[in-house]
């Protein structure tokens, strides 16, 4: 007697499931469905997937039809939302502008938490009576305030959707972030980096302190010029990072790197103090200029002869060193 092995229908009727929702979403056909709505019905797929190896060899029709069923029926649910109440956020991309007047405001708190977008931050004109103007292409929803007085906090971040996971946009809208700051008041910035890039020149901004704490896109800073000096903290993640530092500026840099690399680059003949407490795992290197005057190979103290007299002194410490490589050029 010949017998006939079923090959089961479970993981083509799967993907062909997943892919007309994808289809019917980025289509309009019916609303971007969230991952939690979603998700809700993920035991259906045990249960599926059970009832397919108890009639495999047996009735493998049944297991195949529930299949075809259970794909037909999580289709009508989506079409049919709207009107069983159940709230969707959705994820289109639109363009939004977020600003507000400089008017008489000394000095401002910048905190910033991008995504998954590529972040553009310079400074605006000189003329111009914005604090902040931001044109953002987003999916996601975005939260901004601005508060205070002549001491004021700008806030800027951008809650997204799990539905966003798996809508490809058919519109021309590039995602992007594009920041100005005004350069005229006193500034102090944080950024919490996502896994977009980041290039931000604060050419021309008054920054008195800065703080990034970057995740895995890659990023590019340019530091502005100042007499007085800046502290900046820089907590890298798994992006690849390159800072610029000025001629004739006073900065303090502390450094937590990650697994990304990170690349300094310092004004040819400036002064500078690198200060390694912890060596890490990944490899460092300075500037064949630089002396050491206290520690050993791995950790100590380095700086140009003329560093301890310089009107301009740049001093960079590594607090706590990852597995990616430091540069300092």
């Amino acid at each position: 007697m010949n017998s006939r092995h079923h090959h089961s229908l479970f993981w083509p009727t799967l993907l062909i499931g997943v892919g007309l929702i994808w289809l019917l979403v980025n289509l309009g056909v019916i609303a971007p469905a969230s991952l939690n709505s979603i998700w809700q019905f993920w035991p259906l797929l045990l249960v599926w997937l059970g009832l397919d190896i108890i009639f495999r060899h047996q009735r493998a029709w049944i297991g195949d039809l529930i299949g075809i069923l259970a794909v037909g029926g999580l289709v009508a649910y989506l079409v049919l939302q709207p009107s069983t109440g159940v709230v969707q956020t959705t994820a289109q991309t639109r363009l939004e502008n977020f600003s507000s007047p400089l008017s008489d405001t000394a000095s401002v708190t910048y905190n910033f938490e991008t995504a998954s977008e590529p972040v553009n931050i310079y400074a605006l004109a000189s003329n111009s009576d914005k604090l902040i103007d931001a044109n953002l292409v987003h999916q996601g929803d975005i939260d901004f305030s601005v508060t205070g007085n002549q001491n004021k906090l700008v806030v800027l971040s951008e809650r997204t959707y799990p539905s966003s996971w798996f809508n490809w946009s058919l519109n021309s809208l590039q995602s992007k972030w594009d920041i100005g700051l005004a350069g005229s008041v006193d500034s102090d910035i944080t950024i919490d980096g996502g896994s977009g890039t980041i290039n931000a020149d604060f050419t021309g901004v008054k920054v008195q302190r800065l703080s990034l704490d970057l995740g895995s896109g890659a990023s590019s800073f340019t530091l502005p010029q100042t007499e007085e000096n800046l502290s900046a903290d820089l907590n890298s993640g798994s992006g690849s990072v390159n800072l610029t530092l000025p001629v004739m500026t006073n900065i303090t840099l502390r450094i937590e790197s990650g697994s990304g690399a990170l690349n300094i680059n310092v004004p040819e003949n400036a002064a500078l103090q690198v200060v390694v407490l912890d060596s890490g795992s990944g490899s460092l290197n300075l500037p064949s200029n630089l002396t050491r005057i206290s520690g050993n190979d791995e950790t100590g103290t380095w700086q140009t002869a003329d560093f301890a007299n310089a009107d301009y002194q740049i001093t960079i410490k590594v607090m706590d060193q990852g597995s990616g490589s430091i540069s300092i050029n």
